[in-house]
């Protein structure tokens, strides 16, 4: 009873922690994306948000989540410099992937792109220091570091902005201080703390590969199909309407985004309690937890509603300009398909803890290839930004239907062979 206690006050406090840094670290991120707004044209934004719909896929997808594989790596099989060199080792596959792409596809906007792809590396590089962090129970740590890169980054692209006319340059500046904070900030602390006693690159051994590929290979197959999910409408709007209205589009997604950095604080800290009650066999426990996180998820996307359905134009008006205020009915559409995409997300951390996240590929093929036949129907009409919100909703409430049915089952199974 007291052992319970004690768990349920430490998620509470971890809880909080991730909670206060995702929340306060996603303002920042979108108080950049306003700046760059009332700076710079709406072109230029559209380019800046075409690049990070290019390049995050590639580099979601390497990632392979290992930063939840290290914390939910019992057995110690790897130290956290295997880890390091074997991220390392695909934030560079990224890059080359990146060239490529770009002789072969985009090369007029070819700088931001490259800008945001090494972005990406370093965001990388962070996410598994926060690992360490995460493994130690030190979401304190984690929360401080996400405050402080935060704060910094809006405060020096907000002074670089009154001088730096070109947002590729402006861009550059942010890359810059990520890297500062990271190399002076994030490597050392792992040290200091005695959370690891040096930081090197090391050689990986076949088991090592093996376990990696095998562990991480669905996931990379998942990871960039969810990912191509998540962005493909954005690379059709770019195509089939302009820079322009995808400047507009991204940002309302933005909100969302907001929202979903909270539900990311949620999935956090609760992998390791979902980890423990399956593998200790819990089930009814398990079965509460991911049905508290199903509610969670739909709640926070009705919550982020609210406010829109009543005063959205006039909220528009005030945090972007005139012009996005027009757009309030696309918003309303982003924002009810969030509450379905929040709480199937949650659920798939719940397949994560489970260490199913095979399941997860055949579920984003479907959701991709239907997302993909939906909007290359509607794309030989007239389109428009609404058009594209109903598709996306439509692909939502069935990605939620596929996740709950296969945990259902999974459950099931598992209930029946005891």
């Amino acid at each position: 009873m007291i052992f319970a206690l004690k768990n349920k006050l430490i998620d509470k406090i971890s809880y909080g922690y991730a909670f206060i840094g995702n929340t306060i670290y996603s303002l920042c991120q979108y108080g950049i994306l306003l700046i760059l707004i009332k700076t710079y044209s709406e072109d230029d934004v559209g380019a800046f948000i075409y690049a990070l719909a290019f390049v995050t896929p590639i580099f979601a997808a390497l990632d392979m989540q290992l930063r939840y594989f290290y914390i939910t790596d019992k057995n110690g099989k790897q130290r956290f410099n295997q880890y390091l060199t074997f991220r390392t080792l695909t934030n560079i596959v990224g890059i080359i992937i990146v060239v490529i792409l770009i002789l072969v596809a985009k090369r007029e906007i070819y700088n931001i792109i490259i800008v945001v792809a090494f972005s990406k590396v370093i965001e990388s590089q962070i996410d598994l220091v926060h690992g360490v962090y995460h493994k130690e129970s030190r979401q304190d740590l984690i929360a401080i570091s996400k405050l402080f890169r935060g704060i910094s980054s809006i405060v020096v692209v907000l002074i670089c902005s009154i001088f730096i006319k070109n947002i590729t340059g402006i861009l550059i500046v942010y890359l810059l201080v990520w890297c500062l904070f990271y190399i002076i900030y994030e490597r050392k602390l792992l040290i200091k703390r005695n959370f690891v006693a040096k930081i090197s690159f090391t050689s990986l051994s076949k088991n090592d590969w093996r376990s990696f590929l095998i562990l991480g290979g669905p996931v990379f197959f998942t990871l960039l199909l969810n990912n191509y999910y998540f962005n493909y409408p954005r690379l059709f709007i770019e195509k089939k309407i302009g820079l322009s209205e995808l400047s507009i589009f991204g940002a309302l997604m933005y909100i969302k985004n907001i929202g979903g950095q909270v539900v990311s604080s949620v999935a956090q800290v609760q992998i390791v309690s979902l980890a423990n009650s399956y593998i200790n066999e819990r089930y009814k426990e398990f079965v509460l937890k991911v049905f508290r996180l199903v509610v969670f998820g739909f709640s926070a996307g009705l919550i982020l509603l609210i406010p829109f359905l009543f005063w959205g134009d006039t909220i528009l008006k005030v945090i972007y300009t005139e012009t996005y205020s027009k757009y309030n009915d696309i918003l309303i559409l982003i924002l009810i398909g969030t509450a379905f995409s929040f709480s199937y997300n949650l659920i798939g951390t719940a397949i994560t803890s489970m260490r199913i996240d095979w399941v997860k590929l055949p579920i984003h093929i479907i959701g991709f290839a239907t997302l993909f036949l939906l909007l290359w129907i509607n794309g030989h009409e007239t389109i428009n930004l609404s058009k594209i919100c109903y598709v996306i909703i439509t692909n939502e409430i069935l990605m939620l239907v596929m996740y709950l049915t296969v945990i259902i089952y999974k459950l099931y199974k598992e209930s029946k062979s005891k």
